[in-house]
């Protein structure tokens, strides 16, 4: 009876050494790649499929043993997409440490100052591996990600849209970096260059900021274009900007709005213009005193000037092309002697 016994707490701690010393064993068991090698992840792939590709592409020796790891780790799930490379790899802790971490696929990205998100979201759609823009727009008015992730995490400012706030400027990203990631890297890079004026600014200062983005490409005008529409605002005055009118202008129609190299074009332009001018839509500011948002991602230049708006009484403006800049003027008489000059 004691031999049995101590037959069976014999067998037990044999077993219990079996499951701590093989998982260890595996873990740290050596494996090693080509040099050059690289494994490609896709979006969707499962870890049977990568290591399925392993064993194909690669001749690995070692599946059972990285499957059996990653289930006990509870990894299978935790797959990074993207292209890795596998020639530093010499265990299957390096293996799973690189299956689980973003590769180094870094890609080049310039965000223009003017574009919004479905702007940006096209144009990162093109550039990026696995990037969906209708994901990342979701992202980009989605309350539950901005305020858990932006506002709690960031500091970022108590908004229901990121339109205006993902900062134009060019970046160095992983080519297959997720969208919320992304979004992320824009908003702190906007928080970064706004630090020392941030307490001064708030919706209005954006929205501001924002058309007068879509307004010039002059920074030296800037502060003067900011100047009318803060003098509007002061008094009430609805702002009457063109570019919150062709924000919410369909692909299609904007296309069209801006073809005008004949006279049938000129017209279809202008009946664009006027059934969008008589719209409902709470971005026309001919009908509503302020869009509920900003309509583009300004520079830098262009928030200053919203905060810092020249001192003029000019409450309208005209864009000269023979001067190649705004003419401003205090009165309705005179802006319109000046449209009729220019």
């Amino acid at each position: 009876m004691v031999l049995l016994k101590k037959i069976k707490i014999l067998s037990l701690s044999l077993t219990i050494t079996f499951f701590l010393i093989t998982p260890l064993a595996f873990y740290f068991s050596k494996v090693s790649f080509e040099k050059g090698s690289v494994l490609e992840i896709k979006k969707g792939d499962s870890l049977g499929k990568v290591i399925n590709k392993l064993e194909h592409e690669h001749n690995f020796q070692s599946s059972f043993k990285l499957k059996i790891m990653m289930k006990i780790l509870f990894y299978e799930d935790d797959i990074y997409v993207g292209t890795h490379k596998l020639e530093d790899v010499d265990s299957i802790k390096d293996l799973i440490f690189k299956l689980r971490s973003y590769p180094e696929n870094e890609v080049k990205i310039t965000i223009l100052e003017g574009w919004n998100i479905g702007q940006i979201g096209k144009y990162l759609e093109k550039k990026l591996e696995v990037f969906s823009s209708d994901t990342f727009e979701k992202y980009c008015t989605d309350r539950k990600f901005i305020q858990n992730e932006l506002i709690d995490k960031l500091n970022f400012f108590n908004v229901t849209s990121l339109e205006g706030y993902l900062y134009p400027d060019t970046y160095y990203v992983d080519a297959y970096l997720p969208e919320q990631e992304l979004i992320k890297i824009f908003i702190k890079e906007f928080l970064e260059k706004t630090l020392s004026f941030r307490k001064k600014m708030d919706q209005t200062t954006m929205i501001v900021a924002s058309i007068i983005e879509a307004e010039t490409d002059l920074i030296a005008e800037m502060d003067t274009i900011s100047s009318v529409y803060n003098n509007r605002i002061s008094i009430k005055m609805r702002l009457e900007s063109d570019p919150t009118v062709l924000y919410y202008m369909t692909e299609k129609d904007l296309k069209k709005f801006k073809n005008r190299r004949t006279p049938s074009e000129r017209k279809i332009s202008a009946q664009i213009w006027r059934e969008y001018k008589s719209k409902k839509n709470p971005y026309n500011t001919y009908k509503f005193f302020l869009p509920p948002g900003p309509i583009n991602s300004p520079r830098i230049e262009a928030i200053e000037a919203a905060i810092n708006p020249a001192e003029t009484n000019y409450l309208y403006m005209v864009m000269s092309s023979k001067h190649g800049k705004h003419i401003f003027s205090e009165d309705y008489e005179s802006h319109n002697m000046k449209i009729r000059g220019y």
